[in-house]
């Protein structure tokens, strides 16, 4: 018997309708797949040797450097672990705690984690900005070591890790990287900080601006972070008011900027936040020089 026009319709909106769902459920098996092959992926990578000090110097300046270098902003102020991320689309991640029995590793296990992106099971360190600490020195790796394990113990959240459906779309198409993938493999850190005021800056541009504003210094569309080309139009004094309060040019709040300056950079030394600007306005300058000499 012929079939009227109305079922044939009725039978093809059926085959599409399964296909498509056949097709979302293979897109969503194929995500949770390659997202756990993200997260479940181990590197190779060898132990550098580091040492941690247990003087009073040392905890002294590695307490100012975990301030500035975001520490006490993820992990809590007495580092005991915090959540930084609960959310229904994008999951829920801790940031673990630094006082418990994280410090039974070895200091260079630790640096491993700190600087190369790597937990002692080979897997990345997720959320851990390693590609920004990539770039600490031997020395102020060190002393943030030698403070963390003077901390007494805390009670914190238990670390975990679940990743929304957001999050692992983002995984799964390169979006959200593993730090390991961010490491200049090869390119050793430096045993000290340097002193000269230029290389000052660009150190310290490197090691508490890149995570946000990207490794060249060139702003993150993911982060919504400017290029720092940005700090040419600020004053010493609106430069060092910005790092030290928070406040924008006009007296704007600048979101995330103004927290990290409120939360790290107010620890800044004087010294720190005049290399610092002078660095970003030299940058400036030799990106103009060079479009003025470059060829047509």
């Amino acid at each position: 018997m012929k079939r009227s026009p109305v079922n044939t319709l009725v039978i093809w909106i059926k085959r599409i309708t399964l296909a498509l769902v056949a097709v979302a459920v293979l897109a969503l098996v194929g995500v949770y797949l390659r997202s756990e092959y993200v997260l479940r992926k181990t590197y190779e990578v060898p132990l550098r040797t580091i040492a941690a000090s247990a003087d009073s110097v040392s905890v002294a300046v590695g307490r100012r450097l975990a301030k500035t270098h975001g520490c006490v902003s993820c992990h809590g102020q007495a580092l005991e672990g915090a959540v930084f991320l609960d959310d229904p689309m994008l999951g829920y991640f801790v940031a673990g705690n630094l006082t418990g029995p994280v410090l039974e590793q070895s200091d260079s296990e630790l640096e491993r984690m700190i600087r190369q992106g790597v937990h002692t099971d080979g897997r990345s360190a997720l959320g851990m900005p390693s590609a920004e600490y990539q770039h600490l020195s031997d020395h102020d790796l060190g002393a943030i070591l030698t403070y963390l394990r003077s901390l007494p113990p805390a009670v914190g959240p238990t670390t975990e890790i679940s990743p929304g459906p957001l999050a692992r779309v983002g995984l799964a198409i390169g979006m959200f990287s593993p730090q390991r993938n961010d490491i200049s493999v090869g390119t050793p850190p430096p045993v000290s900080r340097p002193t000269e005021r230029g290389a000052l800056g660009e150190y310290l541009a490197m090691t508490t601006c890149s995570g946000c504003h990207g490794q060249s210094l060139t702003g993150s569309i993911a982060d919504g972070a400017p290029d720092l080309t940005i700090a040419a139009g600020y004053s010493a004094a609106a430069f060092a008011q910005l790092l030290r309060t928070g406040e924008g040019l006009g007296g704007r709040d600048l979101g995330i900027m103004s927290e990290a300056s409120r939360e790290r950079f107010v620890y800044f030394t004087e010294a720190e936040v005049d290399a610092l600007q002078a660095f970003l306005k030299a940058r400036v300058e030799a990106q103009s020089e060079g479009s003025k000499t470059a060829p047509l």
